[in-house]
């Protein structure tokens, strides 16, 4: 018989979420929060893009600022692997009409443990 450590395999879900249809640019955390590092955990998107830096960009296609996750239009796509945001940064979601995300994360705290309480 096999046994499996399904805790080496298996990535929690973020205690922090964010789910819905916005367009325009939408903060999901804002870099005041983010003072040890936020790991974001699992996030969905259609036709969006997920950005981290210091400040918003001024809209989807922003070529000044940090894009870390980007989905093409009518296909809903997954993050492949959870993302660590440097202290100081914040994260946003920039799309038009007809956009979604849904995303989850948790914030670090200054150990560098998760806070997922």
């Amino acid at each position: 018989m096999t046994t499996i450590n399904y805790a080496n395999i298996v990535a929690p879900v973020g205690r922090n979420f964010f789910a819905g249809t916005p367009a325009g640019v939408t903060q999901i955390v804002s870099p005041s929060v983010n003072t040890s590092g936020v790991i974001i955990r699992t996030a969905y998107m259609v036709d969006a893009n997920l950005y981290a830096d210091v400040a918003p960009p001024s809209g989807t296609g922003d070529p000044t600022k940090r894009v870390v996750f980007n989905a093409n239009p009518g296909v809903l796509q997954g993050l492949p692997y959870p993302l660590f945001v440097p202290p100081g940064l914040g994260v946003w979601y920039a799309a038009g009409a007809g956009s979604g995300i849904n995303i989850t994360w948790d914030l670090v705290n200054a150990d560098f443990s998760a806070d997922m309480s």
